[in-house]
């Protein structure tokens, strides 16, 4: 913590030589998103599944997957420092 803020460290930023100042409360969130597809079925917390079944081996592949996308509701809680 410096001066009441939370510094995080991240290798998946879009801008290498910046930072980024942001208020996480108010900057937004994730979101499900479901892709649709075929064979897949939505489930509880935004889990899809996909049942294959093999009938040379009697045997069965389970797929799951959870797609979020990043909601922004409030761009302005957010600033980018550069030249870091």
């Amino acid at each position: 913590m410096v001066a009441g803020l939370r510094i995080v460290a991240s290798r998946h930023v879009p801008f290498p030589t910046s930072a980024l100042v942001c208020d996480s409360a108010q900057l937004g969130g994730m979101a499900d998103e479901m892709l649709g597809g075929p064979c897949y079925t939505g489930g509880i917390g935004g889990v899809q599944t996909k049942t294959i079944r093999h009938d040379a081996t009697d045997s069965y592949d389970l797929r799951g997957r959870r797609v979020t996308v990043l909601v922004i509701l409030e761009p302005t809680a957010a600033i980018r420092i550069t030249g870091v």
